[in-house]
């Protein structure tokens, strides 16, 4: 178990991390809004580079969980950490202090906290172990 897992419940037997699914959920929405143009603050081909970090995000963190790989997970948070940061500067860059990069900035913080709880949660892991294997 790690600090960014609820304490008991499971889904198909991996414990559920309610701060990655979110992130999955964002970052989803993110990718394709800027694949499209119509993310605040972007437009392409800038805001083609923020869906590539994206899409690499979801897939990181979803293939983290299913899988089980704690380094892929953290790749992932990372990976969240780069595409809301480049986000927050390219809306700023090109729309000034919008409420866009503040909303970037805060998911910067909740990524990177949540990285740093997954990191240093075990050290040397390689897997997210299942609720049920706790003592």
């Amino acid at each position: 178990m790690t600090k960014g897992d609820l304490d008991g419940p499971t889904l198909f037997g991996r414990p559920i991390k309610p701060v990655a699914f979110g992130l999955v959920l964002t970052m989803t929405i993110i990718a394709q809004a800027n694949v499209r143009g119509i993310d605040r603050g972007t437009q392409p081909p800038l805001s083609y580079i923020v869906s590539i970090l994206a899409f690499a995000a979801v897939i990181a963190l979803a293939w983290g969980w299913i899988a089980g790989n704690q380094r892929c997970a953290e790749v992932g948070l990372l990976l969240v950490v780069a595409a809301y940061t480049t986000r927050a500067a390219f809306s700023l860059l090109s729309s000034g202090p919008d409420p866009a990069v503040f909303f970037s900035l805060a998911t910067v913080v909740i990524a990177g906290g949540s990285y740093l709880l997954e990191a240093n949660s075990h050290k040397g892991g390689q897997e997210w172990t299942p609720s049920s294997s706790r003592h």
